[in-house]
């Protein structure tokens, strides 16, 4: 019995000696990555609820990939973020650590979600197509949307970031078309990206654009419209489908 206990004890003693430091590193993620588990499961229940868990979970990791593209170009230009945290029916954040002041690092930034959104949306959209399965193609649909609206030309949405390195005064275009939708559309969402997008707006109204290269401009400017094009069609085109088919069972 010694024996075999002594055993044991050197057994977790190897362990420890050659793999203590990524176990240790891997607590230390655990206890970090609380919170954002956490609210992720608390969203995937209250999803559930009401739309049904295949859905909710779909929904959820849409969500997760969309903020994680996010994450990773705050990291890919040296600069701290948190894991995602969600908001039941609102959806999620993560905590910026780094403030980028150049406009074209903050639209780096702010695109890299949409874009990884999208690619989530297309590989739902794909496996819709190899199974026939109607809640791809739902999530598909909620996904491109999601992502296309997220593009609105208004702060803090990632649109209003991205347009910032284009022409700032593409805010006001985008507070025109939120406005629109808010009155034909009532939403509490809407509502308050509005108030904080005019908030942005008006305080940044007399100063003085940063100065970013033509390229730089244009650049962006075909990247965010080119996007937002896409994301206009895939949403279209998937939500007729859905019509055509008939909601997910």
């Amino acid at each position: 019995m010694k024996r075999r206990t002594a055993g044991i004890f050197a057994a977790i003693a190897l362990i420890l000696g050659k793999f203590g430091a990524k176990l240790w590193a891997l607590v230390k993620l655990l206890a970090l990555a609380k919170g954002p588990v956490l609210t992720m499961l608390l969203t995937i229940v209250a999803y559930a609820v009401f739309l049904g868990w295949p859905f909710a979970i779909g929904f959820v990791l849409l969500l997760f990939v969309h903020e994680m593209g996010h994450v990773v170009a705050i990291r890919m230009k040296g600069g701290e973020a948190s894991l995602p945290y969600f908001i039941p029916f609102l959806g999620a954040f993560i905590r910026l650590r780094t403030q980028f002041a150049d406009p074209r690092e903050d639209a780096f930034v702010g695109i890299a979600g949409p874009i990884a959104g999208t690619v989530g949306a297309v590989i739902c959209w794909f496996w819709y197509g190899w199974t026939g399965s109607i809640l791809m193609l739902f999530l598909s649909y909620v996904g491109f949307f999601v992502n296309l609206f997220n593009l609105l030309p208004v702060y803090p949405l990632d649109g209003g970031r991205v347009v910032r390195a284009v022409h700032r005064k593409l805010w006001g275009a985008g507070l025109a078309v939120a406005a629109a939708i808010a009155v034909t559309r009532p939403n509490l969402i809407l509502f308050l990206i509005l108030i904080f997008g005019f908030l942005e707006f008006w305080r940044m109204r007399n100063q003085p654009d940063i100065w970013i290269p033509v390229s730089s401009r244009i650049g962006y400017g075909v990247l965010y419209f080119g996007l937002v094009a896409f994301l206009a069609v895939a949403s279209w085109g998937t939500h007729s489908l859905l019509l055509q088919l008939g909601p997910p069972t």
